[in-house]
């Protein structure tokens, strides 16, 4: 990187950022990327709060030339670059928050996987909330719970939404965090309506420690998706008839 690169987040030279305010990124190789920790600290923050890993944060670079670089904030930086250095104080604090719910998730969620059919459970409620805008089965599914929260049956019972909703988060639990996210939607696009996809699914992707890239990517994923499937048209046989 030069001088002349172009941090993202102030839209200015490198060289432009006071020496205070430089965070150099190690991204390993030898090489490492300037951020302004003010914007880097504002970005961490603001993705700690909507329940984002801190370890797979990503932040952009832009190169003089234009050239887009995207770094994610995997433990590795964390422990070389932000977790040392002069900005070390400001940075551990939110680390040791993240480590710390880290450690207080740990029992509530091996006591949900304990439980019969959780894990199928969470396959058919976050393949739902993921594929709603095309998915009319998923729709009537996830409208029949008549829940604001999406959660209840089919997917959980009364008991199992209640352990859910206690799941430790950055804002307190997952209920608190739910109604958080819910009044920040009211005040910026005054509307008490949720986006499945994107609002849902990440949110509780990222609560139930749930894998689901790799389970897409599985071959398990190819059969069940093809049985769930076959199901949801029996399902709407029977109903036409």
């Amino acid at each position: 990187m030069t001088s002349n690169d172009v941090d993202t987040y102030t839209e200015g030279p490198i060289r432009d950022i006071q020496s205070d305010e430089r965070v150099a990124l190690d991204l390993g190789g030898g090489k490492q990327e300037i951020i302004s920790k003010s914007d880097l600290l504002g970005l961490i923050s603001a993705e700690f709060e909507n329940g984002k890993d801190l370890t797979s944060i990503k932040v952009h670079s832009n190169s003089a030339d234009g050239k887009d670089t995207q770094i994610q904030l995997h433990q590795h930086i964390w422990q070389t670059s932000l977790l040392t250095g002069p900005w070390k104080a400001e940075f551990e604090s939110i680390w040791n928050k993240y480590i710390a719910i880290i450690s207080s998730q740990a029992i509530p969620i091996e006591e949900l996987q304990k439980l019969p059919g959780w894990k199928e459970s969470v396959i058919n409620f976050l393949d739902d909330l993921s594929t709603f805008a095309s998915n009319k089965a998923a729709q009537r599914r996830l409208g029949n719970t008549n829940s604001a929260f999406s959660l209840g049956q089919p997917y959980f019972d009364a008991e199992t939404v209640v352990k859910i909703l206690r799941l430790p988060t950055s804002e307190g639990t997952l209920e608190k965090q739910l109604q958080n996210l819910a009044q920040k939607k009211m005040d910026r696009d005054n509307t008490t309506e949720w986006c499945s996809s994107h609002d849902m699914f990440p949110l509780y992707k990222r609560a139930f420690k749930f894998n689901y890239k790799g389970w897409k990517s599985s071959i398990d994923y190819k059969k069940w998706k093809k049985n769930r499937e076959s199901k949801a048209r029996k399902e709407e046989k029977g109903k036409d008839k």
